[in-house]
This record gives structure tokens, C-alpha cells and sequence, in this order.
């Protein structure tokens, strides 16, 4: 999961926090006492999405009446599932999106992803899947399924495994 950033209040986001999600006010409190300075931002957020039951967008902006939002076209959509990303990503042909260190053979209606410049990932014989590898994880996918990736997340989590409460890090400006 990559976080945006949203600029708010503390006071609006406070009130907004008690209206639609009174459950987060101890993780937020929490995420805030723990947050470091990181490249000159202060992002306290990083510490409440370790829980990805919590994303703010879904917990309180959705559900909020006092947002303003400034319209941006950067490219960017919210895609919900790896199905929407294939549509999104320009397939070819044979319905076949490439992305990154990736092979195709014989694959039709397949997202094939690496965002691991080490790892080469190769598709034989797929059709209607999503595999998409990063630096920590491997996530095999029918794309008619690829909705519940959150199911996958609680099941690692419920496992301990890191992947489930930790993305690896970004460094942005």
C-alpha cells in the first residue's frame, strides 16, 4: 500500500475521527506520539497504515462533509482491484499487460507485474490472472478474485507475517 498525502487540521481531523471512526482515535493517538521526522515531513500516518483495516480514506474522508477536493490530473485512478490496473496498464494484443521484469508465453487476459528489479517473473500458459511480485511478496491471482486480495492480507496477518502490517519503504520528497 503507498499513502498519499492528505492536508488537514488537527482540530477537523479530530472532529471527523470522533463523527466516523471513534475505534481509530487510540491507534491515531498512538501513530502520533510515534512518528518521527522523516525527510522534513512528519508522517504519523505511516505508523496507523502498518493496520490496513484503518486507511483513512475509508475510515473517515469517505464519510466526512467538509472535504474539498482539487481536481489532478496526474495519471493516477483509484483502481480497487488488479483487474481495474490491467485495463489501466494498456494490455497488448492477446490481453496481456507486461510490467517490469516479466515473460508471457502463451498467456492470454494475464496482468504479469515485477516491481523487483531482481527477479524475473515468467507467465507460462495463464489466462485471467494477476502475479504481481515486489520486493517482499508474490501475489498469484484469478483477476475475477483479485477483490479479495484483502482476505489474503488478513490471512497473512492472522499468521504474523510481516507483509501483512509492513509495505517496504518509499522515499518521497
Amino acid at each position: 500500500m503507498e499513502c498519499g498525502y492528505i492536508p488537514f487540521s488537527v482540530s477537523d481531523i479530530s472532529a471527523a475521527f470522533k463523527q466516523h471512526a471513534p475505534q481509530l482515535i487510540s491507534p491515531c493517538r498512538a501513530a502520533i506520539l510515534g512518528a518521527e521526522e522523516d525527510l522534513d515531513l512528519f508522517p504519523f500516518g505511516s505508523q496507523l497504515c502498518r493496520n490496513r483495516a484503518y486507511f483513512l480514506d475509508y475510515a473517515v474522508m469517505e464519510r466526512a462533509e467538509n472535504i474539498m477536493a482539487v481536481p489532478l490530473s496526474a495519471g493516477w485512478s483509484d483502481l480497487g482491484s488488479w483487474e481495474g490496473a490491467k485495463h489501466v496498464l494498456e494490455p497488448g494484443a492477446d490481453g496481456v499487460v507486461q510490467a517490469g521484469e516479466v515473460t508471457a508465453l502463451n498467456c492470454h487476459n494475464t496482468l504479469l507485474k515485477s516491481e523487483n528489479e531482481t527477479m524475473h517473473l515468467v507467465g507460462v500458459g495463464l489466462d485471467g490472472i494477476a502475479a504481481i511480485a515486489t520486493r517482499d511478496a508474490v501475489l498469484v491471482a484469478d483477476l475475477n478474485h483479485s477483490q479479495e486480495v484483502k482476505h489474503a492480507v488478513a490471512a497473512l496477518s492472522a499468521k504474523g507475517a510481516l507483509q501483512a502490517e509492513e509495505t517496504p519503504r518509499c522515499y518521497r520528497p
